[in-house]
């Protein structure tokens, strides 16, 4: 099953997140590393057992950064953790 997000913005629907500005970089200031730990906390207190995502983007600069956060790069471009056994 393919998921396919879509955002409303200025009258149109785009791919694009809402909260993209151009031409500014929040990359390597901790927002991402913030919200993944978010995500697994909010996972934690529902009784989710396993978080699945796919990665997009970087793969070679992405994997270290999954990793580091608990996460396992599985077959394909699928990331994993285990939070509740």
């Amino acid at each position: 099953m393919i998921v396919t997000n879509l955002y409303r913005r200025k009258r149109r629907w785009s791919k694009a997140l809402p909260f993209y500005v151009p031409g500014v970089n929040l990359q390597n200031r901790g927002i991402g590393s913030h919200l993944l730990e978010e995500v697994v906390e909010t996972c934690r207190n529902k009784g989710t057992r396993v978080l699945e995502v796919v990665m997009r983007g970087n793969i070679d600069r992405l994997s270290p950064w999954y990793e580091q956060h608990g996460l396992q790069v599985g077959p394909g471009l699928t990331i994993y953790r285990y939070i509740n056994q």
